[in-house]
């Protein structure tokens, strides 16, 4: 059955990627550098470091062979995109929020049938500019498949479209394998080193890599919400009081007076602090969380009205309008029925899409889908959540 599959995918890709990298030349400047495949047979394992949301297709184009890519499992929940997704590529199905072993095995199978598989360890798009957090399994993975493993480096994506903008700037993109890692040098490797030396491959710094090239990303709205990802004060270490227009950030704690220029570089107008970009910041935001936490003070973040919806496998069930209120140790859902108390030991906060925020409850194993409201910040509870399970639990979680 997936040879079928796999012919008529290959049937699709064929016809399909001339088109497509001719469109993302033009409208989104992006050049896929193709992949020569003299030197290593496949199939392969394809890492890349995650900046958008097109990255499977920017990803795709460098290849002459279709790819089977790892994806979030609320596009099933989507019954005419997944019907059509599944025909013309078939995505491997993934719940951000729990472990899937479904999705291992159908690795495995496709791994042994032929296929390619792309994974974005990640499994979001950067909020900042480097690599955020990547799963130890993504090691056992690769121990397992025992495939060549192909490191693929998407330059420029996050400073043409940082997670937090609504619009995108105007400058290029450009995409290749930069490493290819054969079986015979990892295979004697512990998980430990292979997990180390992968995210070495895969890290990938925007702003580092844009210093030699000196590339200007144009926008009237370069700092236009900003705060939907940062939320701390650089200047006070206040919390929740960013806000941004056009080129501009500002901080309703302080005098803070931030400019952002065409390389995504911030300047500082006044006297106040000064920092140099996007990884920056989040490294002071992640200090500041760790701080909190770690005083093990109870005390309320954030209180905001969100609309909340039920989401299952097939699809989301609109509950209506909630308050859901941030602490240092859980959160909270109210409700005219009452409130629903979730302890961060019993949950698994994500952010899908660009900032909207799931979280899932071990306990009952219900998940929820809050839709975001304009300047909404889904990444604040994913930080609280995982310094917490890490510094308290001693779960070993990464940021």
């Amino acid at each position: 059955m997936f040879m079928k599959t796999k012919f008529r995918h290959k049937v699709v890709f064929k016809l399909l990627t001339p088109i497509v990298a001719l469109i993302f030349r033009i409208k989104y400047r992006f050049y896929g550098v193709k992949f020569k495949s003299n030197e290593v047979k496949g199939p392969y394992l394809i890492f890349g470091n995650h900046t958008q949301a097109l990255d499977p297709l920017f990803l795709a184009t460098s290849f002459n062979e279709p790819i089977y890519f790892v994806a979030s499992d609320m596009i099933f929940t989507k019954p005419i995109l997944s019907k059509i997704m599944s025909y013309l590529v078939s995505p491997i199905p993934k719940a951000k929020y729990r472990a899937d072993s479904d999705t291992v095995k159908n690795i495995i199978k496709i791994a042994k049938s032929g296929g390619s598989i792309g994974l974005f360890p990640e499994g979001n798009t950067t909020f900042f500019g480097d690599l955020m957090e990547v799963p130890y399994s993504t090691a056992k993975l690769v121990k397992h498949l025992k495939l060549p493993v192909l490191f693929y480096h998407i330059e420029g994506g996050y400073l043409t479209k940082p997670r937090w903008a609504k619009e995108k700037r105007k400058g290029k993109m450009r995409g290749m394998v930069t490493k290819v890692w054969q079986k015979e040098e990892y295979e004697s490797l512990s998980l430990d080193e292979i997990y180390k030396q992968l995210v070495s491959y895969l890290r990938f710094n925007d702003y580092l890599s844009n210093e030699t090239k000196k590339q200007t990303f144009k926008s009237k709205n370069k700092a236009h919400y900003i705060e939907t990802a940062f939320f701390v004060s650089p200047e006070t270490r206040a919390f929740n009081t960013i806000y941004s227009d056009k080129n501009d950030v500002f901080d309703r704690s302080s005098d803070l007076h931030l400019r952002i220029d065409s390389y995504g570089k911030f300047h500082r107008l006044g006297e106040t602090v000064q920092i140099e970009d996007t990884i920056a910041w989040h490294k002071i935001q992640i200090e500041e969380v760790n701080k909190v936490i770690e005083s093990r003070e109870i005390k309320l973040i954030m209180e905001e009205e969100l609309e909340m919806n039920l989401l299952t496998k097939k699809k989301t069930t609109a509950l209506g309008k909630v308050k859901l209120l941030l602490y240092t140790n859980r959160v909270e859902i109210k409700r005219e029925s009452g409130v629903e108390v979730i302890d961060f030991k019993d949950i698994s906060c994500h952010v899908q899409y660009t900032n909207t925020l799931i979280i899932h409850s071990f306990l009952t194993g219900v998940t929820y889908h809050f839709t975001p409201t304009p300047r909404f910040n889904a990444y604040k509870y994913v930080i609280f959540s995982k310094i917490y399970q890490k510094k308290v639990l001693n779960n070993d979680n990464e940021l």
